[in-house]
């Protein structure tokens, strides 16, 4: 590795599963998402992709030179406010307009409310109607069924890539690997998948 880098810290206090309400984007400093309350006590959501990025540009994707993705109208279902606030700011950044959906209903109201999209980006694990239901709603749907969509998931095994295939899904990428992101949404977008 040429440029080694990490993250050190003093002590891991404790790890927390949460469904908090987070204040997400209530901190300038572009290095922390947001914070919220646990235990009464303010945690700072820290963006290690930001702290990335100032250590090596080099190594993290280059996400303003993509120009079939400039001013492309995105979807995005996300239920995770955490990735919800990653993932839309990756997606801005490298030109997508952005329309947010907060699970997999609310994301097929907006898909059939008449407002069109060049491309869907859709979680797996969401409430009321998962990303694998919302894949089979659009494919099933005339004015839809050609709609590229990318599944984001942090289920990696080939078993929820295969059921995410068979659902109809253009592509499925891992949340964390946004240069992979990135490759497939430009393939999306150019007709190559």
């Amino acid at each position: 590795v040429k440029n080694p880098v990490g993250i050190l810290c003093h002590s891991v206090i404790d790890t927390v599963r949460t469904s908090s309400e987070s204040n997400l984007g209530s901190v300038s400093d572009s290095n922390v998402l947001g914070t919220f309350l646990n235990n009464n006590e303010l945690v700072m959501i820290v963006d290690v992709y930001s702290m990335l990025e100032k250590y090596d540009p080099d190594k993290m994707p280059q996400e303003q030179e993509s120009n079939i993705l400039q001013g492309k109208k995105c979807l995005l279902a996300e239920d995770t406010q955490f990735f919800q606030r990653v993932i839309y700011k990756f997606l801005t950044n490298l030109g997508f307009l952005v329309d947010v959906a907060d699970d997999g209903e609310k994301a097929w109201d907006k898909l059939t409310s008449g407002k069109k999209y060049d491309i869907v980006v859709t979680d797996i694990q969401m409430p009321y109607l998962d990303g694998f239901g919302l894949v089979r709603r659009i494919r099933k749907n005339a004015d839809l069924k050609h709609l590229p969509v990318m599944a984001l998931s942090s289920m990696a095994t080939d078993k929820y890539k295969q059921k995410g295939y068979e659902a109809g899904v253009s592509a499925y990428e891992i949340k964390l690997d946004k240069e992979k992101q990135k490759v497939a949404l430009e393939k999306l977008l150019r007709g190559e998948y």
